[in-house]
């Protein structure tokens, strides 16, 4: 019995220490990654899946896109910080901004899965001052940094390059089977509260972007009956009450056809085309329209 025990002991030791020494190695390997932009590239999009899934950086040449699915602010501003610190040329950063993102569930923040699906990658951005957010889910931390070397190796052997966003090209056709969900089962909202690490870190962004004489605009992409299912009211009552200063562009409203949809909040690669598209030739034009209330809605009239 005390052999099995002294041999339990050496192995978990032995674990122990080649999974520390994998992850401090990964982080070494991912502290060296340039962040360095294209030349000609200038304007930043950060945001969730629906500017991860509506804005293609091929088409509206200017940008380069770098949003990801389910992403939460705290891990677009640690993205920014290091973007901004190696590009000089960025003077524009355009960040995905609804009703409901602000209102991203703080239990699912914190979840297990979810904080491993995302610190690993995003380790080497993270300052203590971010990693403070997480001290009282230090178990679900550390769970989730010992996820690096899974995930690093899972990421060569199946050849896939560790993302912390791009444009993704979407070929989802869901529009109708969303619509029925949401006909057959009242979308409950969730509580109306605004999670204050959103809000926080939502501010932090627009506070890094003012100091680096960044001009950053808040980007509503379009999305299936926005007069339905937008929560446009929470939007404008945010962006009032809270970042009044900042631009805000709602182009929710910007016409599409059904088959533009792959559901009612996200486009498909066709709609994505359209709207990059317009993008690349209006965009300009659009942000000078902007009026008073720092606001410009697509198809009102410029105030």
């Amino acid at each position: 019995m005390k052999k099995f025990i002294t041999l339990s002991v050496v192995f978990a030791f032995i674990t122990l220490t080649l999974t520390v020494s994998l992850v401090g190695g990964i982080y070494l390997i991912q502290s060296k990654v340039s962040f360095k932009l294209p030349e000609g590239k200038h304007i930043l999009v950060l945001g969730n899946s629906r500017t991860e899934q509506s804005v293609d950086d091929r088409i509206f040449s200017r940008a380069t896109n770098f949003s990801q699915g389910a992403e939460a602010y705290l891990y677009s501003y640690c993205k920014l910080r290091k973007f901004l610190a190696e590009n000089e040329q960025v003077d524009t950063v355009l960040l995905s901004f609804r009703g409901r993102t602000v209102r991203l569930d703080d239990e699912q923040f914190f979840s297990k899965m979810y904080m491993a699906d995302k610190i690993p990658h995003y380790l080497t951005l993270l300052e203590r001052e971010d990693i403070a957010v997480f001290s009282g889910e230090k178990a679900s931390f550390i769970y989730a940094v010992l996820q690096s070397p899974f995930l690093f190796f899972k990421e060569k052997i199946f050849n896939q390059a560790s993302t912390i966003g791009a444009y993704f090209e979407s070929h989802r056709n869901k529009l109708q089977v969303d619509i029925m969900r949401r006909n057959r089962k009242a979308d409950r909202e969730r509580d109306a509260n605004i999670s204050i690490y959103q809000k926080t870190y939502l501010l932090k962004i627009a506070e890094l972007c003012k100091s680096k004489d960044v001009e950053l605009i808040l980007l509503n992409v379009p999305m299936y009956k926005p007069e339905v299912y937008g929560e446009k009211e929470l939007s404008d009552d945010f962006h009032e009450a809270y970042m009044p200063d900042v631009k805000y562009m709602d182009y929710s409203s910007f016409p599409l056809p059904d088959s533009c949809y792959g559901d009612i909040t996200h486009l498909n690669y066709r709609g994505a085309r359209i709207f990059s598209q317009y993008l690349q030739e209006r965009f300009s034009a659009d942000v000078k329209e902007i009026g008073e209330g720092n606001r410009w809605v697509y198809g009102e009239p410029a105030e």
